[in-house]
């Protein structure tokens, strides 16, 4: 959106304003956007292949189940091929709001150099985030006059202390829950470049420029599993720009131009907070950072959803991210019409995870008593060590999206020395598989050039 009609005042030869040279250039973009996915990104979240599992009991879980009831709520006392656990079909539809206004700025700089330009923008947002979690046929447990179902524990709600059921203790989820919408109102990641005109008339521009992507947003803490983010996840990034335009056609009342942008980006590693799971030499590997989990030798003491010590500081390294733009202009009087497409990619994430002792924790085995020592025989695959983690768990898998976008603006003058333009614009973002959300935006734009 930032593109769209921008280059009209930004990127072109000015004629003198009475005088007065056109060096700067501002821009107001109000903008909503909205994911729109109908299919599974299950990859996005780590879900897998889909967007749903099933919780059953143990012995439906290889027919027609992925998790075993028993893992997310303890019941050491149902362990029967008739046992009666908790269950429950659950499917998620992710949906992503966001409103906000995206301020650009443009500076020519003649000084020490000519030909020298300076460009900033920033994004000021409002997030919100669904996970548009479903259960259904859903049965809950109960200890004592206690219902939990499959929802409560996805919520952070189940707990089960010695007083309701000294065998079956069990702490709250406290990481990577899921419950209901999660929004925040912040600033998005500062762009910054400084870049030189290398070729620039009233018929084509090229221009190229160096970029720093400076973070602002306060990092998550990996309480929910889709929270409300405003920035990168705080990684410096530095890049290189061109901006290039030539017209092709032009008549007596109108004219067409084409252009092509490039924008490449490096991010940096930082720590963030992200949720690994044990590899499924140890579990099945599917959803296991939910499974309940044990300190060594704990004894009478509640077990707890293994995500409560699974989510750490993870080193993420993003790497590379590639945009690419291909747009036609066509220009009568004032009006401005764009036409365009847009190509984005981004690499596969490097994780390391930073902190981990070994032998300390364990995922308990469904038939655990609290109330004897938790050693190696009631766990799952023994205390897990740094190399039963699965890091690539932890890592934003790679994207490819395809956006088609369109603008329409006028361009008028205020005062004589200060052209402004307004315009209007949308876009739709397919996603080319389910590690990313297809999403569409709508947008106005206002600038004044001076």
């Amino acid at each position: 959106m930032e593109k769209s009609i921008w280059h009209e005042y930004a990127y072109q030869k000015l004629d003198l304003y009475g005088g007065h040279k056109v060096r700067s250039h501002f821009d107001v973009t109000p903008f909503y956007q909205a994911s729109t996915d109908k299919h599974d990104t299950g990859a996005y979240f780590g879900i897998g292949k889909g967007n749903g599992f099933q919780v059953a009991k143990a012995a439906d879980v290889p027919a027609h189940g992925d998790i075993v009831g028993g893992y997310l709520i303890h019941n050491r006392d149902d362990q029967g091929e008739d046992a009666s656990l908790l269950a429950g079909k659950v499917t998620f539809d992710p949906k992503q709001d966001i409103w906000g206004v995206r301020l650009d700025f443009f500076q020519d700089i003649d000084h020490p150099y000519k030909n020298l330009f300076f460009r900033a923008s920033m994004p000021i947002v409002y997030v919100q985030n669904d996970m548009g979690m479903e259960i259904k046929d859903g049965t809950p447990v109960t200890f004592g006059s206690t219902e939990f179902s499959l929802a409560d524990f996805f919520a952070g709600n189940v707990e089960v202390t010695e007083a309701m059921d000294a065998y079956n203790q069990q702490s709250a989820l406290t990481k990577g829950k899921i419950n209901g919408k999660r929004s925040k109102v912040g600033l998005g990641d500062i762009e910054l470049g400084l870049g030189y005109k290398f070729h620039q008339t009233k018929k084509s521009h090229l221009f190229l420029s160096l970029g720093l992507t400076v973070p602002v947003e306060e990092e998550s803490r990996g309480e929910y599993l889709f929270d409300a983010v405003t920035g990168n996840g705080n990684h410096v990034g530095l890049g290189v720009r061109m901006d290039s335009g030539v017209q092709i056609w032009e008549n007596k009342h109108a004219a067409v131009r084409a252009l092509f942008d490039l924008d490449y980006h490096y991010l940096f590693s930082a720590t963030e907070d992200r949720t690994v799971t044990p590899k499924s030499s140890i579990t099945s590997g599917f959803m296991s950072q939910y499974y309940l989990a044990g300190f060594k030798d704990q004894t009478g003491k509640a077990l707890f959803p293994a995500a409560n010590i699974l989510t750490r500081g993870v080193r993420v390294e993003p790497g590379s991210q590639l945009e690419a733009m291909l747009a036609l202009s066509f220009k009568s009087g004032g009006f401005v019409i764009d036409l365009g497409y847009d190509f984005y990619y981004k690499d596969e994430e490097k994780a390391w995870i930073k902190g981990w002792q070994d032998g300390m924790y364990g995922i308990s085995a469904t038939d655990y008593d609290a109330s004897i020592a938790f050693d190696a025989n009631q766990t799952i695959g023994g205390f897990l060590t740094k190399d039963d983690l699965n890091v690539e768990s932890a890592k934003t898998p790679s994207q490819t999206t395809h956006k088609i976008f369109a603008g329409l603006g006028y361009q008028f003058n205020i005062v004589k020395k200060c052209p402004a333009l307004a315009a209007i614009g949308g876009s739709y973002e397919f996603a080319q598989d389910n590690s990313a959300l297809e999403q569409y935006a709508l947008w106005l734009k206002l600038g004044i050039s001076f």
